[in-house]
């Protein structure tokens, strides 16, 4: 059974409407509304839910109904329902959250790039809030790190992270689909992958980028510097 329908279920059984559920639970009406048609979920562990269970178990308590309505029962219950969907996501934000870290954006940074809020995008990165669309989401989340990496020549580094050789990928799409594909991988993979990135940076040299820079090559004026003659207007 679906979030939606359970919410649904325990409403028709309590004989009470979505405001007086919102009204024992602290939830507002327009995030029951989303609930009960199934636009969006609350976190497996998130206080909305633990707030929703409290709130039906409340109301049952005031209609006599106490038998299976105990708080743990309920919980879990509406715990089952959450989509599987919800478990995957957990997993990409550990990853995102990595990711971040790894390449030291920061959530006001990203929150810029992708028009959102940076206290929204702080909550999803927590859990506490999933988007409407997660697909959409991480895709613009994979775009904008791309860009940045492809811009800041970080392409090794990023092709460390998602476990590719860095001469595989040729076009940014490339590097955008391998980086959606790590984001949405199991926690197993991330730690792998970053233990890999960090292992890269520890044999990163200076003196080879310098070469390959040819920064020795830059022509440097000579020592002592003439300086022009001072000049006075009046």
């Amino acid at each position: 059974m679906k979030f939606c329908d359970r919410l649904n279920l325990y409403i028709e059984t309590l004989g009470c409407s979505a405001k007086t559920l919102s009204a024992a639970s602290g939830i507002s009406d327009a995030a029951i509304s989303r609930y009960r048609s199934g636009e969006r979920e609350p976190g497996r562990d998130s206080e909305q839910l633990l707030r929703l269970a409290q709130g039906i178990c409340a109301i049952a308590a005031e209609s006599d109904y106490s038998p299976g309505f105990s708080e743990d029962e309920v919980l879990c219950a509406l715990r089952a329902s959450l989509h599987t969907e919800k478990s995957d996501f957990d997993s990409a934000v550990q990853n995102l959250k990595n990711l971040l870290t790894a390449f030291g954006i920061s959530y006001a940074e990203l929150s810029r790039a992708m028009n959102f809020d940076a206290s929204y995008l702080s909550r999803v990165c927590s859990g506490q809030r999933k988007p409407a669309n997660t697909e959409e989401f991480i895709t613009q989340v994979c775009r904008y790190v791309t860009r940045r990496c492809l811009k800041n020549d970080q392409k090794e580094a990023l092709c460390a992270l998602v476990g590719t050789p860095a001469e595989q990928p040729a076009k940014p799409e490339q590097y955008t689909a391998l980086l959606m594909e790590w984001l949405c991988a199991a926690k197993q993979r991330d730690a792998k992958s970053v233990s890999k990135f960090l292992a890269h940076l520890d044999t990163f040299d200076l003196n080879e980028y310098i070469e390959a820079i040819h920064f020795g090559e830059i022509k440097m004026p000579s020592l002592p510097f003439q300086l022009p003659a001072s000049r006075n207007y009046y």
